[in-house]
């Protein structure tokens, strides 16, 4: 009889040693976790806690310590000043059918935390209580936001660069593309005397008087959704009709070019120097793209681009000289002066037009 009692007793004291093993080893555990934990039965009282959990939303260990009764969220609301976040995060775990859950806790002190809540079961489906997982992420959400806002701005920086259709095909491939465009109009326009100006004023005066009027170029462009193709020094090229083909094409490059010969005189009578235009235009087919790996540029290739260049360079300062097939897709829509056959370097004769105005 005293046999088995005393194998009783020592049975009892091995579960108790390993009993408390298990709970030492638990313990340790919940507090060596980088989250904060919380744990609760099934009428809301504290089952477990960590010292993270204090830590992260600054409850005194002695206020957890002493709710023995009665429900945790009513502690929460009525005795503690604790975020609306953590009240409604624990709120909605309860109220929620799903068993885990997930959100983020934007708090007034910009902090962010990860609250992660699971419901605890028996094998045969009883509710024992709550579990939930607290993490403040923070400096991870503050990466995300400056890595997406630094995207943003690479974004913007490659629209300025590249036409957007464009763009999105090389955030997909780094190959060339190269595309056929059967009718568009290319502009080219110089600054007639820049030469002269650059003698007279600093680098910094010139790149100034530079960048304000390109910048009424560009905003020309934006107004008549044209493409910008690039500078080379006082040259400015853009062409209409791509990489969206449109039928106004030659239209709304000659709007643009009328435009462009205003924002000049107004830059002459506005900073008081001798300054004047060169603009030639031509229309036709051709090919445009981005080629090589580096420094990307979206250029224009082909004969009609060459011809238009030529009606720059072989122009009139203040003037606007065109080609014979501009002048045959917009006479009835501007006016324009004949000038006469010129010769072109590497096509011979060409019949050319000055663009005066619009028709009334």
């Amino acid at each position: 009889m005293r046999s088995r009692e005393f194998s009783n007793i020592t049975q009892r004291k091995e579960f108790e040693e390993a009993l408390k093993r298990s709970n030492s080893l638990l313990t340790a555990q919940r507090e060596a976790s980088v989250d904060g934990v919380l744990a609760v039965d099934e009428q809301g009282r504290i089952v477990s806690y960590n010292n993270r959990f204090c830590e992260l939303w600054q409850i005194p260990e002695s206020v957890l310590q002493s709710v023995e009764f009665g429900g945790l969220l009513s502690l929460l609301q009525h005795h503690l000043q604790l975020p609306d976040g953590l009240v409604e995060a624990l709120e909605n775990a309860y109220d929620s059918p799903e068993k885990y859950t997930q959100q983020e806790i934007y708090l007034a002190d910009r902090r962010v935390i990860d609250c992660y809540s699971g419901q605890v079961h028996s094998p045969d489906g009883k509710f024992y209580g709550m579990v939930w997982y607290f993490r403040d992420v923070t400096e991870r959400i503050c990466i995300l936001q400056e890595l997406r806002a630094e995207q943003e701005r690479s974004e913007r920086l490659l629209l300025n660069m590249l036409p957007e259709k464009i763009a999105k095909k090389l955030k997909h491939s780094r190959a060339s593309m190269a595309d056929g465009f059967e009718e568009v109009s290319v502009l080219f326009a110089d600054i007639v005397g820049f030469t002269e100006l650059s003698c007279n004023m600093s680098p910094v005066q010139l790149v100034g008087l530079l960048n304000r009027i390109f910048s009424m170029f560009d905003n020309l462009c934006d107004q008549y959704k044209l493409e910008k193709i690039k500078t080379i020094g006082d040259a400015y090229m853009v062409v209409s009709g791509l990489p969206e083909p449109r039928t106004d094409h030659a239209a709304a490059i000659a709007n643009m070019a009328l435009d462009m010969q205003k924002a000049i005189s107004q830059v002459k009578s506005r900073e008081g120097i001798q300054i004047s235009m060169r603009i030639g235009i031509n229309s036709g087919p051709v090919i445009a793209g981005v080629i090589g790996t580096k420094k990307f540029i979206y250029d224009l290739w082909g004969d009609t681009v060459n011809v238009a260049s030529r009606m720059e360079s072989l122009g009139t300062p203040k003037c606007i000289q065109v080609t014979e097939g501009t002048y045959l897709r917009l006479r009835d829509q501007f006016n324009f002066e004949q000038r006469g056959l010129i010769a072109v370097k590497g096509k011979g004769e060409m019949m050319t037009y000055w663009l005066v105005g619009k028709v009334n």
